[in-house]
Protein backbone atom coordinates (compact mmCIF):
# COMPACT_ATOMS: atom_id res chain seq x y z
CA UNK A 1 0.00 0.00 0.00
CA UNK A 2 1.21 3.65 -0.94
CA UNK A 3 0.25 6.85 0.73
CA UNK A 4 1.24 9.87 -0.46
CA UNK A 5 1.85 12.77 1.67
CA UNK A 6 0.90 16.00 1.65
CA UNK A 7 4.41 17.72 2.04
CA UNK A 8 5.54 15.28 -0.92
CA UNK A 9 7.08 12.97 1.28
CA UNK A 10 6.34 8.95 0.86
CA UNK A 11 5.80 5.95 2.83
CA UNK A 12 6.29 2.91 1.16
CA UNK A 13 5.20 -0.52 2.30
CA UNK A 14 8.41 -1.07 4.19
CA UNK A 15 10.18 2.14 4.58
CA UNK A 16 10.11 5.94 4.44
CA UNK A 17 11.06 8.16 1.71
CA UNK A 18 11.40 11.69 2.80
CA UNK A 19 11.50 15.51 1.35
CA UNK A 20 11.07 14.29 -2.77
CA UNK A 21 12.56 17.09 -4.97
CA UNK A 22 12.34 18.38 -7.94
CA UNK A 23 16.29 17.42 -8.32
CA UNK A 24 15.76 14.23 -7.44
CA UNK A 25 13.76 13.48 -10.64
CA UNK A 26 15.58 15.25 -12.85
CA UNK A 27 14.53 18.22 -15.43
CA UNK A 28 12.08 17.84 -18.21
CA UNK A 29 15.39 17.12 -21.11
CA UNK A 30 17.25 14.50 -18.52
CA UNK A 31 14.12 12.31 -16.37
CA UNK A 32 16.61 10.23 -13.83
CA UNK A 33 15.54 9.65 -10.35
CA UNK A 34 18.47 9.70 -8.38
CA UNK A 35 18.36 8.51 -4.74
CA UNK A 36 20.56 6.32 -2.51
CA UNK A 37 20.04 2.93 -2.17
CA UNK A 38 17.67 2.16 0.38
CA UNK A 39 15.53 4.80 -0.70
CA UNK A 40 15.47 3.12 -4.31
CA UNK A 41 14.90 -0.24 -3.01
CA UNK A 42 12.08 1.42 -1.44
CA UNK A 43 10.37 2.83 -4.33
CA UNK A 44 10.40 0.18 -6.50
CA UNK A 45 7.08 -1.39 -5.76
CA UNK A 46 5.78 2.29 -6.09
CA UNK A 47 7.44 2.75 -9.33
CA UNK A 48 6.15 -0.28 -11.08
CA UNK A 49 2.52 0.62 -9.54
CA UNK A 50 2.85 3.64 -11.27
CA UNK A 51 3.42 2.58 -14.42
CA UNK A 52 0.53 -0.47 -14.18
CA UNK A 53 -1.89 2.25 -13.24
CA UNK A 54 -0.60 4.42 -16.24
CA UNK A 55 -0.18 1.62 -18.39
CA UNK A 56 -2.94 2.46 -21.12
CA UNK A 57 -1.27 6.17 -21.52
CA UNK A 58 2.06 4.97 -21.75
CA UNK A 59 1.12 2.59 -24.53
CA UNK A 60 -1.09 5.29 -26.50
CA UNK A 61 1.98 7.56 -26.47
CA UNK A 62 2.57 8.49 -30.04
CA UNK A 63 6.42 8.19 -29.98
CA UNK A 64 7.17 4.81 -30.93
CA UNK A 65 10.68 5.70 -28.95
CA UNK A 66 9.64 6.62 -26.55
CA UNK A 67 6.80 4.11 -25.79
CA UNK A 68 9.86 2.22 -26.10
CA UNK A 69 12.30 3.49 -23.26
CA UNK A 70 8.96 3.81 -20.78
CA UNK A 71 8.51 -0.69 -21.02
CA UNK A 72 12.52 -0.87 -21.15
CA UNK A 73 11.89 1.81 -17.90
CA UNK A 74 9.24 -0.73 -16.69
CA UNK A 75 10.89 -3.82 -17.15
CA UNK A 76 14.00 -2.71 -15.96
CA UNK A 77 11.70 -1.59 -12.84
CA UNK A 78 10.50 -5.42 -12.72
CA UNK A 79 13.95 -6.84 -12.79
CA UNK A 80 15.65 -4.60 -9.77
CA UNK A 81 12.55 -5.52 -7.97
CA UNK A 82 13.23 -9.21 -8.37
CA UNK A 83 16.95 -8.99 -7.65
CA UNK A 84 16.09 -7.09 -4.22
CA UNK A 85 13.28 -10.15 -3.76
CA UNK A 86 15.89 -12.44 -4.01
CA UNK A 87 18.28 -10.80 -1.56
CA UNK A 88 15.48 -10.53 0.78
CA UNK A 89 14.35 -13.77 1.02
CA UNK A 90 17.81 -16.04 1.32
CA UNK A 91 20.22 -16.12 4.46
CA UNK A 92 23.62 -15.00 4.54
CA UNK A 93 24.80 -17.93 2.67
CA UNK A 94 24.36 -18.27 -0.89
CA UNK A 95 24.31 -21.34 -3.16
CA UNK A 96 25.90 -20.96 -6.56
CA UNK A 97 22.68 -21.25 -7.80
CA UNK A 98 21.07 -18.33 -6.16
CA UNK A 99 24.44 -16.29 -7.02
CA UNK A 100 23.47 -16.80 -10.90
CA UNK A 101 20.15 -15.63 -10.29
CA UNK A 102 21.20 -12.39 -8.97
CA UNK A 103 23.91 -11.70 -11.56
CA UNK A 104 20.93 -12.65 -14.08
CA UNK A 105 18.74 -10.31 -13.04
CA UNK A 106 21.21 -7.65 -12.23
CA UNK A 107 22.51 -7.75 -15.76
CA UNK A 108 19.02 -7.87 -17.39
CA UNK A 109 17.78 -4.68 -15.50
CA UNK A 110 21.46 -3.02 -16.10
CA UNK A 111 20.67 -3.70 -19.73
CA UNK A 112 17.40 -2.14 -19.72
CA UNK A 113 18.08 0.56 -17.90
CA UNK A 114 20.63 1.65 -20.68
CA UNK A 115 18.25 0.66 -23.22
CA UNK A 116 15.87 3.22 -21.29
CA UNK A 117 18.03 5.92 -21.13
CA UNK A 118 19.48 5.64 -17.98
CA UNK A 119 23.16 6.19 -17.23
CA UNK A 120 25.51 3.50 -16.88
CA UNK A 121 27.62 4.99 -13.38
CA UNK A 122 30.33 3.40 -11.01
CA UNK A 123 28.15 1.86 -8.86
CA UNK A 124 26.75 -0.25 -11.60
CA UNK A 125 30.22 -1.83 -11.94
CA UNK A 126 30.71 -1.92 -8.43
CA UNK A 127 27.43 -4.13 -7.86
CA UNK A 128 29.15 -6.87 -10.26
CA UNK A 129 32.13 -7.11 -8.04
CA UNK A 130 28.99 -7.54 -4.88
CA UNK A 131 27.52 -10.18 -6.99
CA UNK A 132 30.97 -12.14 -7.74
CA UNK A 133 31.69 -11.64 -3.93
CA UNK A 134 28.51 -13.33 -2.93
CA UNK A 135 30.31 -16.72 -3.37
CA UNK A 136 32.74 -15.64 -0.42
CA UNK A 137 31.23 -13.22 1.67
CA UNK A 138 27.52 -14.59 1.41
CA UNK A 139 24.55 -12.46 0.75
CA UNK A 140 25.41 -8.28 0.28
CA UNK A 141 22.54 -7.41 2.41
CA UNK A 142 24.53 -8.37 5.61
CA UNK A 143 27.53 -6.26 4.79
CA UNK A 144 27.26 -4.10 2.26
CA UNK A 145 26.36 -0.52 3.95
CA UNK A 146 26.05 2.63 3.31
CA UNK A 147 29.61 2.95 5.27
CA UNK A 148 31.19 0.56 2.40
CA UNK A 149 29.63 2.79 -0.69
CA UNK A 150 31.19 5.65 0.95
CA UNK A 151 34.63 4.05 -0.90
CA UNK A 152 32.66 4.90 -4.06
CA UNK A 153 33.55 8.48 -3.19
CA UNK A 154 36.79 8.28 -2.49
CA UNK A 155 37.27 6.44 -5.85
CA UNK A 156 35.39 9.29 -7.74
CA UNK A 157 38.10 11.78 -6.18
CA UNK A 158 40.89 9.56 -7.59
CA UNK A 159 39.39 9.18 -10.88
CA UNK A 160 39.26 12.96 -11.37
CA UNK A 161 42.71 13.11 -10.84
CA UNK A 162 43.41 10.11 -13.20
CA UNK A 163 45.52 10.80 -16.92
CA UNK A 164 42.31 9.93 -19.44
CA UNK A 165 45.35 7.63 -21.57
CA UNK A 166 46.17 5.82 -18.42
CA UNK A 167 43.23 5.80 -16.48
CA UNK A 168 42.44 2.25 -15.25
CA UNK A 169 46.07 1.80 -14.25
CA UNK A 170 46.01 5.05 -12.58
CA UNK A 171 42.95 4.39 -10.56
CA UNK A 172 44.22 0.97 -9.67
CA UNK A 173 47.45 2.48 -8.38
CA UNK A 174 46.29 4.90 -6.22
CA UNK A 175 43.55 3.20 -4.80
CA UNK A 176 46.17 0.19 -4.01
CA UNK A 177 48.40 3.29 -2.47
CA UNK A 178 45.52 4.44 -0.49
CA UNK A 179 44.76 0.79 0.88
CA UNK A 180 48.41 -0.30 2.07
CA UNK A 181 48.47 3.36 3.65
CA UNK A 182 45.59 2.54 5.82
CA UNK A 183 46.10 -0.80 6.55
CA UNK A 184 49.46 0.15 7.90
CA UNK A 185 47.80 2.79 10.57
CA UNK A 186 46.29 -0.41 11.91
CA UNK A 187 49.99 -2.68 11.94
CA UNK A 188 51.14 -3.66 14.87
Amino acid sequence: MVYVLPNASLWIHWGQVWDITMNMIGTRDNPQFNAKGSETKNMLPWIISVFDKYSDQFNNVGNDDLKLKLNFAKESCIAASEFENILRTHDRHLPASVIQQLLAKYMRFSSLYQRAGGNYVQKHHLMIHCIRDAAFFGNPKYYSTYRSESFNGVLAKIARNCNSATFYSDVHIRAAALNVRDISKHAV
